[in-house]
């Protein structure tokens, strides 16, 4: 049998923001630890091949297109089919609605369910309209926090298998979302509507050396259970 192919849905490489980033640094760790499995990077443009160049087992097409909709639904699948691909991956919540390809994405965030206020209207009734019909394609999703699953289950959507991916500085942070999850006990926890308990935790923290070497000291071997190498083998 010849090496699985695995292509990626790569135009989450162009944004100059945190999510092109995180595209970046988990597949740059993703494609060295598979290194038997032949990956087809699907490109918006050439801007990014270089990140590529010389990595033995992958290969880059880009599906030059203006408009993202036609680009993940009509060009990705097509490209799929001619290349022999026996996976699509996103690295963000969007899969080809229209593709035997078996398909997985990356849940990013539950915030558009929680805060819909920090988005346009627009934007919102994209999210609700399309993110359920995504849901239910993919073949399993991969969450970087339980709390956006638990989230997006609680508003109703159908979710399949789901798996989850993946501070020397004494941390305060809040007991909501993603806080207890990411910091375990290493952090001091607080409710961040009580400006009471902000102002108890900030007295504990600065009032005594002992805790905050104790933090510290916790703090760091709680961020060894996260980085790019473990992020890309848990994917």
């Amino acid at each position: 049998m010849g090496a699985r192919t695995i292509g990626v849905m790569g135009r989450l490489l162009d944004q100059a923001d945190g999510l092109g980033l995180y595209a970046r640094y988990l597949l740059g760790h993703l494609v060295s630890l598979d290194a038997g499995s032949r990956y087809v990077i699907f490109l918006a443009s050439p801007a990014a091949r270089g990140l590529f160049a010389g990595v033995r087992n992958v290969e880059t097409c880009v599906l030059a297109t203006r408009n993202r909709l036609i680009g993940d639904q009509v060009l990705v699948p097509r490209a799929a089919r001619r290349l022999g691909v026996d996976l699509l991956f996103n690295p963000k919540f969007s899969l080809p609605l229209f593709c035997r390809v078996p398909g997985v994405f990356i849940l990013q965030s539950s915030d558009w369910y929680v805060n819909p206020g920090n988005y346009p209207w627009w934007d919102n009734i994209y999210i609700r309209a399309m993110l359920p019909l995504y849901c239910r394609k993919a073949r399993a999703i991969l969450a970087i926090l339980q709390a956006a699953l638990d989230d997006l289950a609680r508003h109703g959507l159908k979710l399949p298998r789901a798996a989850i991916t993946h501070a020397g500085c004494p941390a305060i942070v809040p007991n909501t979302c993603a806080g207890p999850e990411v910091a375990g006990s290493a952090a001091r926890l607080i409710d961040p509507h009580r400006e009471e308990d902000l102002t108890q935790a900030l007295l504990e923290v600065t009032g005594s050396q002992a805790l905050r070497q104790q933090m510290r000291t916790a703090g760091l071997e709680r961020s060894r259970r996260f980085g790019w190498p473990q992020a890309a083998r848990r994917v």
